[in-house]
Formats: structure tokens, sequence, C-alpha cells
């Protein structure tokens, strides 16, 4: 795990009470750090409490970056300062059971690449899924549409979240942050956190440092076997194939992009097709030039750089 920099965000936990603590029904309360930080909220009803937290809220006012590795050295205070809470309130802890937890990277796209670049990207490569594609009006023009959020659901497993930061953040508080942010989050749930957690569990399971690490290493597993390889690199294939067989057809580089400009998710792909088309027709490659003059048409840039950035944060 040297050098990742995929960390825990949200928690949820549904706890079973016993005796007369099951009589207890608690409206939501909030729950602070000593430094006077909202991290989460405790609630009780019919003989169940639900305890939510965001992790990074316990150290800071805000959530930008997870709690990473480096700070799980001081889970055992979360712990502490829960069952403070959760014993002022209700009583005891027993076993519970952990409902999601909430792995993510949020980085700083660098070059050419948007975020709503990124999302397209990822939604056209879980093509058997139906998405939920959240929009806004676009910068340069109001009545064209941008991604703002994109959450895709793999029943049972886990939901994968990619959404703009930065307009999260300016949306909720008033302070200098950094431009194109993207967050990849993934929320484990179902047959994933029953794979790390167990049918049941207690509250100092889920907040140990080693566990939570599990969490991490199953980011690293999902974005790299299920993300990447199962989806992503398929679509990509996929995609180039299709401009190459259009390429053969109207001979013309101009045409394939009239024809399927939707669906070039980075200059890069329409490039490789290119490269192929110059080779199946005998001639020299000249995909790169070719590039050059179509970028005219303002397509999407750095959008696979951006994709292998997450990769290669996950450690």
């Amino acid at each position: 795990m040297k050098k990742a920099h995929q960390g825990i965000d949200g928690i949820e936990i549904a706890v079973e009470l016993d005796g007369q603590d099951a009589q207890i029904n608690l409206p939501k309360q909030s729950i602070k750090s000593p430094e006077g930080f909202e991290y989460g909220s405790i609630e009780a009803k019919d003989g169940k409490a639900k305890i939510k937290l965001c992790l990074p809220h316990y150290f800071r006012s805000n959530n930008i970056n997870p709690v990473t590795q480096k700070e799980l050295r001081r889970v055992g205070e979360v712990l502490s300062d829960i069952e403070k809470h959760f014993h002022s309130h209700i009583g005891k802890i027993g076993y519970c059971r952990l409902t999601n937890i909430e792995c993510n990277i949020t980085l700083e796209l660098f070059g050419e690449c948007m975020p709503h670049y990124a999302m397209d990207l990822v939604n056209r490569a879980y093509s058997e899924t139906t998405n939920m594609l959240f929009v806004r009006a676009a910068r340069k023009c109001k009545q064209q549409k941008e991604a703002s959020s994109l959450s895709i659901s793999k029943k049972n497993y886990y939901i994968l979240k990619l959404y703009n930061k930065t307009i999260e953040q300016k949306n909720r508080r008033n302070f200098e942050i950094e431009e194109n942010l993207l967050r990849f989050e993934i929320v484990m749930i179902g047959r994933t956190v029953k794979k790390l957690f167990g049918e049941a569990c207690t509250l100092r399971d889920v907040l140990k440092a080693q566990n939570l690490i599990k969490v991490m290493k199953e980011y690293k597993r999902i974005f790299i076997e299920d993300v990447i390889q199962e989806h992503v690199k398929p679509c990509l294939d996929n995609i180039t194939r299709v401009l190459f067989e259009s390429l053969t057809q109207t001979d013309s580089p101009t045409k394939t992009l009239a024809n399927y400009r939707e669906i070039v998710v980075d200059e890069e792909v329409f490039r490789r097709a290119l490269k192929r088309w110059y080779g199946f027709r005998g001639m020299p490659d000249n995909s790169r030039q070719t590039i050059r003059a179509l970028r005219k048409y303002d397509l999407p840039r750095d959008v696979l750089k951006a994709i292998k950035s997450f990769r290669e944060a996950c450690g």
C-alpha cells in the first residue's frame, strides 16, 4: 500500500439494541470531535440504532481528501469518541452490521482533461447497466450540458461514484479550492462488506486500522479488475474498432468524426484507429498529424492519462 492515495470517507453502521436500550427512540443527534468538527450522527428507533460517519471530518473541517493509511494511527481516538457519544445517548454498543463503507481517491486533473470527460468514458464503459448521470450547464454555452456526477451500481457489491469535487465543495462552502478535482469513489455494500467484515462485527472491528487497510486494498482490486480490465479497456478497444471500420468505409477522417464524434472519448482513441487505418491502406503513419489537424473540433484530450493517474494512485 506504499504511496497509495485511496482512503476512507463515509461509514454507515446498523446496531441491534437489546434490553431497555431497545425501547429508546432517539431523533438524529450530531456527533462532534474534540476539535469541534461535526463528523457523524446517531439515531435510534424500533430497537435499532444507526451510526453515520464522515471519517475525514473527525480530523478536519472538510472531506476534500479521505482518511488515508497515514492517518489510521489515530483511528482509535475515533472509536473512543463514538463509544462515548453512543453511551451518553443510548447505551453500550454490541454487535453491529456494517451497511456500507466509502473509499475514494480525489485528484486534480492536469492537461486538457476535464472531470466530465472522465465521467463520459466510464459511463460508456459500463454499457450493461442503467447509470445515473447528472448534468449541468456547460461553461461555454448554457444550452449545452456536461456531466457533474455519475453513479453506477453493481448490484449487491458496490456503487461506483464519480463527481466533480470542486463544484460540490464550492456549492457547500465559500473558500478557495483547486479546480478540476475529480473524485473516484467506490461505496462497498452487500457481499463486498460481508467478505471484508462478515455478517456481524463490533464497532472496534470496523474502526480497526488493519481492517480499513483491507477496504483500501479492495478499492484497488475493484478499480483494476472491474473498472479498468473488465470495462474501460474493452470499451476503448470497441470504440477503436468502430472508428477503424468507419474509416475503411468513408475513407475520410472528417466524415468518420462527423458520424462518431460522440464516442471519441479521447483523441488518443481516434489516433489509434487512424494508425490502424493507415497501415491497412499501406500508407505511412500520419495519425499524429491528422489528429493535430482535427483539434479544431475540440476533441477530449488527456482522458486516458487521467484514468492512468488514478490507477497509479492506488499504489
